[in-house]
């Protein structure tokens, strides 16, 4: 790295002075360039100066600037910035000049990073992923500073403009109560624990469904079950089929029919699936290469306790791995700005439990329940008590919540097609074609 990096001095300067002449096109270039956006020092001190007095609504000239930066420039650099402009019209085209270049000062920067750590021993896909992420981020795109002002204008136009419910704050999951609760907002994490059989995977399935029918794409990484299994789960929910009956071609003729015909239900359900071993690390890069490659709007990981691990995991105690695996996956959904969902098992031997042998929080054992913004435990009361009238009946027991409240939100849940529905909006379980009775 001797050769000088990439600028544009006579930008910069051209820049400043529109700003001087033209106050008013800060708001528009304040989205396009931060103060370290300017390659030489001088003129990033001149920038910040001209973003105080903006907000401090105070008359930009020479004499306030002068004030201002109080002998960091000299009078002289600043009258000679003054000048390199004749108009503030063009400032939006010089921010844009100004931006490419720093865009290739970062493009640089990580490429000769990432050139270093490849001799070293760290994990490559961190070091992939880690270069994707940067390259996307050095792209002159949104600006990246600390200073709320006048980010926070942006903040409130938002606000204003948000729809009844808050829906561009969060992703609805096809439960309305649920979402009340719960929210699945960018950067939090949402772990859904429940006993072995009660339905984890199907869950996870009726709201990526959901989420893919209102325009989104989540993205699935089953790591206990199959691609095919978990297509096979999909077309059964998608189409209403029974799902024993349907696997084991056990279908009516009029239901391969119905079947055959359903292909094109599928062409706009925009859902990712992935399956085999993975490790966080490896979601990672996974997860940064489809969001620029195909988008990714939700990460689900189905189930905790079947990620892969590097060294280091021999010596620790179980839910230590796992709360490890919570912190590591939170910190990429905050990374990449998606919610995620995360399936885990509860062990129905350990920890206390509620009446039926309900689960309780303290079934987690320790298990990410303190590093997930919002936890989830799934019950069917049937499956403990095998009472028939209670085989449409389901439960969602929030035991944590950060924008919302806790306490038991009811479900129904269609056996044969494996599907949890909102009882608000069916009154009656939704119906099933095929004769097979429900698990």
């Amino acid at each position: 790295m001797n050769r000088k990096p990439p600028s544009n001095l006579d930008a910069e300067k051209t820049l400043l002075s529109s700003l001087i002449i033209e106050p008013s096109m800060y708001y528009i270039i304040s989205g396009i360039v931060t103060d370290q956006s300017f390659y030489a020092t001088k003129h990033q001190k001149v920038f910040n100066a001209i973003t105080s007095l903006v907000r401090d609504e105070i008359p930009i000239d020479l004499v306030s600037l002068s004030n201002k930066l109080d002998g960091q420039v000299s009078r002289s650099e600043l009258v000679d910035i003054a000048n390199s402009s004749a108009t503030g019209a063009n400032a939006e085209y010089h921010a844009k000049v100004v931006a490419e270049k720093q865009a290739r000062r970062k493009a640089i920067y990580t490429l000769h990073e990432a050139f270093n750590k490849a001799y070293t021993g760290e994990d490559i896909t961190s070091i992939v992923a880690t270069v994707q992420r940067e390259l996307d981020r050095a792209l002159p795109q949104k600006r990246s500073t600390s200073d709320i002002f006048p980010a926070v204008i942006d903040t409130l136009e938002r606000l204003i403009d948000l729809p009844r419910g808050g829906f561009k704050n969060y992703i609805p999951t096809g439960f309305g109560r649920l979402d009340r609760q719960v929210k699945l907002a960018p950067g939090t994490l949402t772990l859904v624990a429940a006993d072995p059989g009660v339905g984890k995977t199907s869950y996870l399935l009726c709201v990526a469904r959901h989420m893919a029918r209102h325009g989104k794409r989540p993205l699935l990484f089953t790591l206990e079950m199959t691609r095919e299994q978990i297509l096979e789960n999909l077309v059964a929910q998608e189409l209403g089929l029974c799902h024993k009956d349907m696997i084991n071609g056990e279908l009516s003729d009029h239901d391969n029919g119905r079947l055959a015909a359903g292909v094109n239900r599928f062409k706009d359900l925009n859902i990712g699936v992935l399956d085999g071993r993975w490790t966080v690390n490896e979601i990672r890069h996974q997860v940064i290469t489809e969001i620029r490659t195909k988008g990714a709007d939700c990460l689900m990981v189905d189930a905790l306790g079947d990620l892969d691990h590097e060294k280091g995991t021999a010596d620790k105690q179980t839910h230590e791995i796992y709360n490890d695996d919570i912190r590591d996956i939170v910190r990429l959904a905050v990374e990449v700005n998606v919610p995620s969902l995360v399936t885990h098992h509860l062990n129905k031997s350990e920890g206390k439990r509620g009446k039926n042998n309900k689960p309780t929080r303290q079934s987690l054992m320790q298990a990410g329940d303190k590093l997930s913004q919002n936890v989830i435990l799934l019950y069917r009361e049937y499956l403990e008590t095998g009472d028939v009238r209670l085989k449409e009946q389901a439960e969602a027991i929030i035991v944590k919540a950060r924008d919302g409240e806790t306490g038991m939100v009811p479900l129904g849940f269609n056996g044969p097609s494996k599907t949890f529905y909102s009882i608000e909006t069916h009154r009656e379980a939704p119906a099933v074609m095929g004769g097979g009775k429900q698990d």
